[in-house]
């Protein structure tokens, strides 16, 4: 065998996942491989820590406290934030509302600064004068 192929196999070996025969290959690269027996110790070391990591004991009140903590948290956070939330929609609903207004007096005073044709002004005369159904059913 050659490193690859047993760089990807040193989890199955350490799980007891391999053939036999596979098994034998590896531990025989592993006698001649430093680098390989290098790796394999490094795994067989992780794998140990996060067996240790994963059989810790906490307290039964360590729980409640942590749960009691966060609600305790998110009481005071989820005030502050809804304030926050409030006051920026505000602020947006406002900006909004002067930006709206704005461009609709600017519109407006631009509108009547505009000289229009005297033909059209006749025809939109006509067209304000005439009910929409007429005006649609003779077009």
């Amino acid at each position: 065998m050659n490193c690859t192929d047993v760089k990807y196999d040193l989890l199955n070996l350490l799980e007891g996942d391999l053939e036999t025969s596979q098994e034998v290959q590896i531990r025989e690269h592993l006698s001649a491989c430093e680098t390989c027996t290098a790796n394999y110790n490094e795994l067989q070391q992780t794998l140990a820590i996060i067996e240790t990591e994963r059989t810790a004991v906490l307290d039964d009140d360590f729980s409640a406290s942590v749960l009691e903590a966060i609600k305790e948290q998110n009481q005071t956070v989820s005030f502050t934030s809804r304030m926050k939330q409030v006051l920026l929609y505000a602020a947006v609903v406002s900006i909004g509302i002067f930006i709206g207004s704005l461009t609709a007096n600017l519109l407006v005073a631009s509108n009547d600064q505009v000289s229009h044709d005297p033909l059209q002004e006749l025809y939109l005369d006509g067209l304000k004068a005439e009910p929409l159904e007429t005006f649609l059913i003779s077009n």
